[in-house]
């Protein structure tokens, strides 16, 4: 084999060479080209699947986190609502209940008072002192003061002023009226019975030494 044929042998292998490696790259860079765009677009799926499926379960644990709040809420209102409807149920079942104890104490007292008032018409004043009295705390307890005054007066100037030292002793005058006087220090907000209270020891203190009258007897 001369020179010139081995050339041409060697250039032809080169050749050939040249060419498969020319095929293998364009085959390379296509299958490259295909599977490179199907790989990005299959991670960009699996990115955006991961995405969604993450914002679903934000987006679900945020609607269960919101039920839940509005849930709690929604209860603790309806608590705050029988709450509140039972303190102002209690405050009125309190209120009618002391309505209807100044309306008792009220009625007890007008009884007493116009008791007391006919046993003076009878002509029986310590036996009046009792129910005057009596009526007098259960006057203030009902917020009836005009009452209460009156029967405080009907005692000083009426009831004790005709009371002789045996019927003090008889109808338990000093009794009755150290409860009373009991009642209206206890009641004396401002000095309002500071008066009414002194009298009344006062009219007491002359009735437990007041002589007996002496009975008439009659004469030819």
């Amino acid at each position: 084999m001369d020179s010139l044929q081995l050339l041409n042998t060697v250039n032809g292998f080169y050749d050939q060479a040249f060419n498969k490696l020319l095929i293998v790259t364009f085959g390379v860079i296509a299958f490259i080209g295909v599977l490179v765009p199907l790989v990005v677009g299959w991670v960009q799926i699996r990115s955006l699947r991961t995405e969604k499926d993450s914002i679903s379960r934000d987006l679900k644990s945020e609607i269960e986190t919101e039920k839940r709040r509005i849930r709690e809420a929604i209860e603790q209102s309806v608590r705050d609502e029988m709450k509140n409807a039972r303190s102002e149920f209690a405050r009125r079942i309190e209120e009618l209940s002391g309505d209807l104890k100044k309306s008792a104490a009220a009625a007890e007292a007008r009884a007493l008072h116009i008791q007391g008032i006919s046993s003076l018409e009878r002509g029986n004043a310590p036996s009046s002192v009792e129910d005057f009295a009596a009526a007098v705390p259960l006057y203030i307890a009902a917020n009836d003061e005009l009452n209460a005054q009156r029967c405080i007066e009907s005692l000083i100037d009426f009831c004790l002023p005709r009371t002789d030292k045996e019927e003090f002793k008889r109808y338990k005058v000093k009794g009755y009226c150290e409860i009373l006087l009991k009642s209206l220090r206890e009641s004396d907000e401002n000095g309002r019975y500071f008066n009414s209270i002194e009298k009344i020891e006062k009219a007491l203190d002359l009735a437990s030494n007041r002589a007996v009258p002496r009975k008439s007897t009659g004469g030819a």
